[in-house]
């Protein structure tokens, strides 16, 4: 008998599903029904998870004989399932995480007193802050058609003569990665 071969079931929900499949005649059918088993001889309990259907089964008088049990592991399944939960879980929480600090470092460059741009690696403004577009006089969407070498921005060396590009601030930093 089941029991005797698994007696860890006694109790378990399941059984009585079975039981009554045994008296009433409905079909009973589990999904993904936790079930703790042993696995080995004097083993330990171990988490499982089991798809079944347990259907009546009639001798020619139409009376109940038995239950006949159809049973499938899903342990592997609910598993990877749940860890792909858990990941998702994880990286939402991560995504919020990232905004809230996107949220919060935009209001501090938004309310600083200096002026902050940023150029990307081919030295375009990709961003100014409220105040680097009043310092130079430009407004937002003016700016970030820029590079920081625009022949706009008329930059010059200190006798007025033209600033080459080799030798503006922005390019020797780019170029050496060192803060100038």
């Amino acid at each position: 008998p089941l029991l005797e071969a698994l007696p860890e079931l006694i109790g378990h929900p399941l059984v009585e599903g079975f039981n009554n499949t045994y008296r009433t005649g409905e079909t009973y059918f589990g999904r993904e029904v936790k079930t703790e088993l042993v696995r080995e001889l004097n083993g330990p309990l171990e988490d499982s998870y089991w798809n079944f259907i347990a259907q009546p089964r009639y001798n020619a008088d139409r009376n109940i004989r038995g239950v006949l049990l159809f049973v499938f592991e899903v342990t592997e399944l609910v598993e990877a399932r749940n860890h792909l939960q858990e990941v998702v879980l994880e990286k939402t929480e991560l995504s919020n995480t990232l905004r809230e600090n996107e949220q919060r470092l935009q209001s501090i460059l938004d309310t600083m007193a200096e002026g902050v741009g940023i150029v990307d690696l081919t030295g375009k403004m990709i961003y100014a802050n409220a105040m680097a577009q009043q310092i130079l006089g430009v407004n937002n969407d003016d700016l970030l058609q820029r590079t920081f070498n625009d022949r706009k921005w008329n930059t010059v060396n200190l006798d007025g003569t033209p600033l080459p590009d080799e030798e503006h601030p922005m390019a020797l930093t780019m170029a050496t990665g060192k803060p100038l």
